[in-house]
């Protein structure tokens, strides 16, 4: 693969990987509409939508399930699928926040890699080149968050049939 169509696979991978990341935003509002239904679905899209942060949009969703799943068997599904949502979140914020670094020394699928700021102490090193996301790893974040997806849905369909 030359430089400029690991290019356009690097970014097409990227791009993908955020919009499989918006189907897991999706499904914690499917969770959250039918949890409250028969309420208005629009007042609750408007509220749901209205956060920006993930985290807070989880977070209201985890609070209103746990009222409304309080004596459900299906609560300790809610928390293993919210276990995994939470830990995925990370995954997701590095694909927003970071920056493409382009090396043309490295090898075939290395070239490109999502790495946090150059200039933030905080993040993590190994020597002076930092740690990063290359192809393959998009790839499977692609494939990760696309299970994800799938166990919500499922869920929502078990709870909510």
């Amino acid at each position: 693969m030359t430089p400029e169509e690991e290019c356009r696979a690097f970014y097409a991978a990227l791009g993908e990987a955020i919009t499989e990341w918006t189907h897991v935003e999706d499904g914690l509002y499917m969770v959250l509409e039918r949890c409250l239904r028969p309420a208005d679905h629009r007042a609750i899209a408007a509220a749901f939508y209205a956060l920006d942060a993930f985290r807070s949009k989880l977070a209201m969703v985890d609070a209103v399930v746990w009222h409304c799943l309080a004596d459900s068997p299906r609560l300790p599904d809610w928390q293993r699928l919210h276990k995994a949502i939470d830990k995925r979140t990370k995954k997701r914020n590095e694909l927003a926040h970071h920056q493409v670094l382009f090396n043309p020394k490295l090898p075939e699928g290395r070239r490109y890699r999502l790495i946090p700021s150059l200039i933030d102490p905080f993040s993590p090193r190994i020597g002076l080149e930092p740690i990063g996301l290359h192809l393959n790893d998009l790839q499977r974040r692609i494939g990760v968050f696309k299970i994800l997806f799938r166990r919500i849905t499922e869920f929502v369909a078990a709870v909510w049939p």
